[in-house]
C-alpha cells in the first residue's frame, strides 16, 4: 500500500546544542508516524516526514520556531509532491496513548487552536 494522495513531504534540518541533543532529538522522534527516516551528523539533525497537505504547518513549524521545536535553528525544505522510488506503506498508530511518541500532549497544547492541529495520529481519532 502506497502513500495516500495528498500527501508532502519534507526535509528537517535542525541545529542542536551539542552531538549529544541531536542523538536524543532521533531517539526521541524515532515513533513519529510522520517520520520517513533522521539522521544526526555532529550536532546537525535531518529527518525526512511524509504529512498531508492540511498538515504542511507542522513541517514549516521548526523553521519559524526553531527554539520551542528544541532547535538552535532549523531550515525546511517541503517538496510539492512526492515521487517515491519504493512503497511506503502508512504508519499506523499502536493504539491510543496519553503522549505523543515525542512526548507533546496534544490535549493541552496550544496549537490545536492556533493550527487546527488535529493532534498526533497516535493519540487522536482526528486522523480518519
Amino acid at each position: 500500500m502506497a502513500i495516500k494522495k495528498g500527501c508532502i513531504g519534507g526535509v528537517i534540518l535542525g541545529e542542536l546544542e551539542s552531538p549529544q541533543r541531536a542523538e536524543e532529538y532521533a531517539n526521541r522522534m524515532k515513533s513519529c508516524p510522520h517520520l520517513l527516516f533522521s539522521q544526526a551528523e555532529g550536532n546537525t539533525l535531518c529527518s525526512v516526514y511524509i504529512v498531508s497537505k492540511r498538515d504542511q504547518w507542522w513541517l514549516e513549524y521548526p523553521e519559524k520556531n526553531p527554539a520551542r521545536a528544541g532547535f538552535r535553528k532549523a531550515k525546511v525544505y517541503i517538496g510539492p509532491s512526492l515521487h517515491l522510488p519504493f512503497s511506503v506503506p502508512p504508519r499506523r498508530p499502536h493504539g491510543r496513548a496519553a503522549l505523543a511518541p515525542c512526548g507533546a500532549d496534544c490535549r493541552t497544547c496550544d496549537l490545536r487552536n492556533k493550527y487546527k492541529c488535529r493532534g498526533c495520529p497516535e493519540v487522536s481519532d482526528d486522523h480518519k
